[in-house]
């Protein structure tokens, strides 16, 4: 079976077609056009999960840039103008708590075109993701408690002491944030890179413009966007359950096999929800491209292509985030090691030193490493207590640092 509208350029085309001679990357935009059409669709169209669960196609996407500069506020402004024409879903944008965003879902609104919207149905959209929660370190972990849509039998209840109980009607939230390596390992900690949030989003990373363009003369390729929003219009009308084509089933299958039976080193656990999160675009990809709500070769070929290439952004945050969190513990605690009789402490008298700096959680994650990497032993002394001692060829390593630092 062929896509019956393959030959026509789909709507994700056309929105990166519309954008081509931006300076923003062009992966930010196809990104951002899948946020826009989850958004819409929101749990009108589902994939039956071998009669387990329904798979909605809400979407979490990051737009991260190596610095700032790249442009990628533009692509989240537009994207955010073309939801909000079609009068379609509640679009929370601003500077926010995660207690008045669930406060926002948990409403009642009437849109301007008269639409009353009852249900916890929307997305988040920000240009600058740490400004959009107010820091606050159960804000993810919310996030990644509301993410997964079919598991919340109908609603979602949160419930505070100040605010008493707040009730999300089958809630089905994506979001579209932007930031920078810098920011975003400010605000994503490493119990959100463990605990699933990292899991759950797409981390589009870029480092260089797609080109560069002075914006003097007119842009030929611009689509206007009141056309690109009734064209998104008409794909939020798209009900029902999606199928699958015999041709796409023979592609996933052996994919999906060898994703489980590969081996690979990944504490954020994307790699293990990689399969349903390809499904979730293959969705959207086909909604963009036909509405037929049956799964094609083209669409879940491009989703793994999609979703694959954003594994290295994935570690990218993983490596950077985790570094910057025990990286001062650990220069902390090696010092304080090198300063000792014998390179050698006690627990005790380690946290007792490194009173205020360093606590229990962090200087697990420093010995975790340091252990690992045969820098330190752990043992337990006659006095019951737990002491660790530097190897021998770490002394003479972290000396050297020392003397050349």
């Amino acid at each position: 079976m062929t896509h019956p509208k393959q030959a026509q350029e789909s709507w994700i085309d056309q929105v990166v077609r519309s954008t081509s001679n931006l300076e923003s990357p062009e992966r930010y935009y196809w990104w951002s056009a899948i946020a826009a059409i989850a958004a819409v669709v929101r749990k009108q169209v589902f994939l039956d999960r071998g009669g387990h669960y329904k798979l909605y196609p809400n979407v979490y996407v990051a737009l991260l840039s190596k610095h700032s500069g790249l442009r990628k506020g533009h692509p989240v402004s537009l994207i955010s103008k073309l939801i909000n024409g079609t009068q379609t879903t509640r679009t929370i944008e601003g500077r926010s708590s995660i207690q008045s965003v669930i406060s926002e879902f948990s409403k009642q609104v009437t849109l301007e075109n008269g639409r009353v919207l009852n249900e916890a149905h929307g997305i988040m959209v920000s240009g600058e993701f740490d400004t959009m929660l107010l820091k606050d370190p159960d804000a993810l972990t919310v996030l990644t408690a509301l993410y997964n849509t079919h598991e919340h039998n109908g609603k979602w209840r949160n419930s505070l002491k100040g605010s008493g109980v707040e009730e999300l009607r089958n809630p089905c939230i994506s979001m579209l944030v932007a930031s920078n390596e810098t920011l975003f390992e400010d605000f994503v900690k490493q119990k959100d890179i463990e605990g699933g949030f990292l899991a759950r989003t797409f981390i589009v990373h870029e480092s260089k413009r797609r080109t560069i363009n002075d914006l003097i003369d007119p842009d030929p390729e611009i689509i206007p966007s009141k056309t690109l929003t009734e064209q998104l219009k008409e794909i939020s009308k798209a009900q029902g359950e999606f199928r699958w084509s015999d041709e796409a089933k023979g592609i996933y299958r052996p994919w999906y096999r060898e994703l489980c039976e590969t081996q690979y080193d990944d504490q954020t656990g994307s790699i293990n929800r990689l399969g349903d999160s390809v499904l979730k675009v293959a969705m959207l990809i086909n909604l963009s491209n036909g509405c037929d709500l049956v799964i094609h070769k083209r669409d879940i070929e491009l989703a793994i292509e999609k979703c694959t290439e954003c594994l290295p952004g994935v570690k990218v945050i993983t490596r950077s985030t985790g570094m910057s969190e025990i990286a001062p513990a650990q220069r902390q605690f090696i010092s304080a090691m090198l300063a000792a009789k014998d390179y050698t402490m006690s627990r005790k008298s380690v946290l007792r030193k490194l009173q205020g700096n360093v606590d229990n959680r962090s200087l697990d994650l420093v010995l975790e490493t340091l252990e690992q990497s045969d820098c330190v032993k752990a043992y337990r002394g006659d006095d019951r207590q737990i002491w660790y001692v530097l190897t021998a060829s770490a002394v003479v390593m972290f000396s050297k640092f020392v003397e050349e630092g």
